[in-house]
């Protein structure tokens, strides 16, 4: 939950709650890195009341969050829960489109991570255009540092600018 204020009454305060997924994993610091995409200029009718405030707000502003909140959970080695019931996996197919790339994020940096975990990884991932794609360059990266175990194919419903 975050409590901010909003960019119309600055001197009000209104929970505006939205979920999240960290790209951060459980083992890392003290921190919780999330992504958050902005659309700035034409695009800015596509950000969120969440969204715009979090751009808005100072560094010095307090967010509240709660959690963890999910059906899945990557425990390493191949294990995961999946709705209270504990499997185990060879590999991971996962889907995404946008902003939906974080949950994939989070599992495949626990994955690659851990060495002697042999878990195969495949994603695809859709967005509008390339510029839109969120972590590519770090995606493209993980991919190339771990393959062949992971791989990820992006694909377009347009080309940019067009």
């Amino acid at each position: 939950m975050a409590y901010l204020p909003t960019p119309e009454e600055s001197n009000l305060c209104e929970q505006i709650v939205r979920a999240y997924t960290p790209i951060s994993t459980p083992c890392e610091s003290d921190e919780v890195n999330l992504v958050v995409k902005i659309y700035h200029d034409k695009d800015a009718s596509k950000s969120g009341k969440m969204t715009m405030t979090i751009d808005l707000a100072s560094m010095s502003s307090l967010i509240e969050l709660k959690g963890p909140i999910c059906n899945c959970e990557y425990k390493g080695q191949r294990n995961c829960t999946i709705y209270g019931r504990e499997c185990y996996r060879k590999r991971f197919i996962m889907i995404s489109a946008g902003s939906g790339i974080t949950p994939m994020i989070q599992i495949l940096r626990a994955i690659a991570a851990d060495i002697s975990d042999s878990t195969e990884c495949h994603l695809l991932s859709g967005n509008h255009c390339e510029e839109d794609i969120l972590r590519k360059i770090r995606l493209d990266t993980l991919a190339k540092e771990n393959a062949p175990r992971f791989w990820v194919v992006d694909t377009l419903s347009s080309p940019c600018g067009g």
